[in-house]
C-alpha cells in the first residue's frame, strides 16, 4: 500500500448488482478492481501489481471462491493478501471452512455498508501494522540507524553500547539510569513497568547468557503493549553483545480486539451473533453437565415483524430491533448471554437457571416488551423455552436450541404473544 495511492480492492462476484453495491460503498476511499468470474480473478492476480485486499464471493459458475483462496495461499506473491468472503452462504460450517483455508473474515449477504467499510479498513490497518513490524525487525539485523522503534545495545559484560532517543521516550528511563550504562539497572527499571515483570526476570537472565534470538510481547502497567525483539550482536563470527528493539503495537492490538468484537457480535444490536451463540451453548452445556448445574435457553421472535417493515419501513424495523435488544441487556442477568439469531429472532442462554426461573424471566420480559412503544407502535413477542432436563441422554447442546425453537413455534401457532415450554408430545 503506497502512501500516495489509495489501496486496491479486488471485488470478485458473478452478480453485477453485488459488484455495483460493493463498489459504490468503497469507491471513495479505495481503487476498485472487479472480476466477474473465477478465471478473471486469477488473471488479475498474475501480477506485476496486486490488490491490497480481496472481497471474494464463494458460489461462482467456473471456479468457486474457496478454491481461489486455496490457490492464492500457495503462492508466495499472493498468500499474504487478506481475503474477505462476501457470500450468501450462511452456515457455521461454511464460515469455518472459509477461515480454515486462509480467509480473514466472512460476511453474509445481504451486507451492511458500514460493516463492509469497517472490516475492510480494519484488515488493511492490521496488514499495514504487520508490515511495519517486519520492516523494523529487518533494520535491526543490519544497522542501528534512525528508526521509529526503541533500540538498545549492550556488550557481553552488560555495559551499554548504544541506544536511540525513541527507546528513552518509550520507556521513560531517568537520566541516572542512562548515565550508569549498567544492564542490571536498565533491567530493574524496565521490569518494574511490566504487568508480569517479576515472572520474566529469570527467563531474561537466561536469554542474556544464550546465543538465541527471541521475540515476545510485553504488557506495561500503563496499558501499552510493546513487541520486543532480541538477538546476539555478532562481530567477526563471535557474539560480542545483544541488540534489543521495542515496537509499540498498542494500536495494532486495539484493531485486533475490534476485529474480534466485529466477528462475534451483531452490528445493529450489539448482541452476540449466531456464530458466537453456538460457541456459548457448547461451553455452558459442558459446564452445566460437569458440575450438575441448571441451564435454560429462551428462543424468542417478534410477532408480525415483516408487517412492521412493510407498513412503516425498515428504519422503524431497525428501531424495534435496537430497542428490544436494549431491553434484553437491561432485563436479563449479567451471567445470561443475549444473542441475535438473525432477522427478528433472538436467543438468551441462561446458566444456573431452572425451568421455573427461566419461565418467570421470560414472562416478565414478554410483559416488558408489550408495554414498550416504538413510534407509538405496540410490539409483542413469542418465547419458547427449553431446559437441560429436556435433553435425552447423549443428546448434544444444539438439541437444546432445537427444542426451544420448537416451543417457540408452538407459542406462535397458539396465537403469539405468549411463553411456551418445550413439550415432547406437542
Amino acid at each position: 500500500m503506497q502512501n500516495n495511492h489509495p489501496p486496491k480492492i479486488l471485488i470478485v462476484d458473478d452478480e453485477p448488482q453485488n459488484i455495483h453495491l460493493l463498489g459504490q460503498t468503497l469507491k471513495n476511499d479505495y481503487q476498485i478492481i472487479i472480476a466477474t468470474s473465477g478465471h478473471q480473478a486469477m488473471d488479475k492476480l498474475k501480477g506485476p501489481e496486486y490488490p491490497d485486499i480481496i472481497l471474494l464471493d464463494v458460489i461462482m459458475p467456473d471456479i468457486n471462491g474457496f478454491d481461489i483462496c486455496k490457490e492464492l495461499k500457495t503462492r508466495p506473491e499472493t498468500r499474504d493478501i487478506p481475503v474477505i468472503f462476501v457470500t450468501a452462504m450462511d452456515s457455521h460450517a461454511n464460515e469455518q471452512e472459509a477461515l480454515e483455508i486462509g480467509g480473514v473474515d466472512f460476511i453474509i449477504k445481504p451486507f451492511n455498508n458500514a460493516i463492509i467499510q469497517a472490516r475492510v479498513k480494519t484488515h488493511l490497518d492490521i496488514v499495514r501494522q504487520q508490515r511495519q513490524i517486519k520492516h523494523s525487525e529487518a533494520l535491526l539485523k543490519s544497522t542501528l540507524e534512525a528508526t521509529k522503534d526503541g533500540i538498545i545495545v549492550f556488550d557481553n559484560s552488560g555495559k551499554l553500547l548504544m541506544l536511540n532517543q525513541n527507546f528513552i521516550m518509550m520507556w521513560g528511563f531517568p537520566p541516572e539510569v542512562i548515565a550508569s550504562g549498567d544492564k542490571d539497572q536498565f533491567l530493574d527499571y524496565g521490569l518494574n513497568q511490566l504487568v508480569d515483570g517479576d515472572a520474566r526476570r529469570e527467563n531474561l537472565e537466561m536469554l542474556w547468557q544464550s546465543d538465541n534470538k527471541d521475540s515476545s510481547e510485553l504488557e506495561l502497567k500503563d496499558g501499552r503493549i510493546f513487541s520486543r525483539y532480541s538477538e546476539p550482536l555478532i562481530q567477526d563470527g563471535d557474539k560480542v553483545g545483544r541488540v534489543i528493539s521495542y515496537t509499540d503495537i498498542s494500536t495494532q492490538k486495539i484493531l485486533e480486539k475490534q476485529l474480534t468484537r466485529l466477528s462475534i457480535t451483531d452490528p445493529l444490536t450489539g448482541l452476540y451473533n449466531r456464530r458466537r451463540l453456538h460457541e456459548i451453548i457448547h461451553d455452558e452445556f459442558i459446564r452445566a453437565t460437569r458440575y450438575q448445574r441448571e441451564l435454560s435457553v429462551l428462543m424468542m421472535d417478534i410477532d408480525h415483524f415483516k408487517q412492521f417493515n412493510d407498513n412503516y419501513g425498515h428504519e422503524i424495523g431497525d428501531q424495534i430491533l435496537e430497542q428490544l435488544s436494549s431491553c434484553m441487556k437491561a432485563h436479563f442477568r449479567n451471567v445470561d448471554w443475549c444473542c441475535r439469531m438473525g432477522g427478528e429472532e433472538f436467543c438468551v442462554i441462561m446458566p444456573d437457571a431452572d425451568l421455573a426461573g427461566a419461565m418467570d424471566a421470560a414472562e416478565r420480559f414478554r410483559q416488558l416488551i408489550l408495554a414498550m412503544r416504538v413510534d407509538d407502535l405496540t410490539i409483542t413477542i413469542s418465547i419458547g423455552i427449553a431446559s437441560l432436563h429436556d435433553l435425552e441422554p447423549g443428546e448434544d447442546p444444539d438439541e437444546l436450541l432445537n427444542y426451544a425453537d420448537k416451543a417457540l413455534y408452538t407459542a406462535k401457532n397458539n396465537g403469539r404473544n405468549q411463553v411456551k415450554h418445550y413439550q415432547p408430545k406437542e
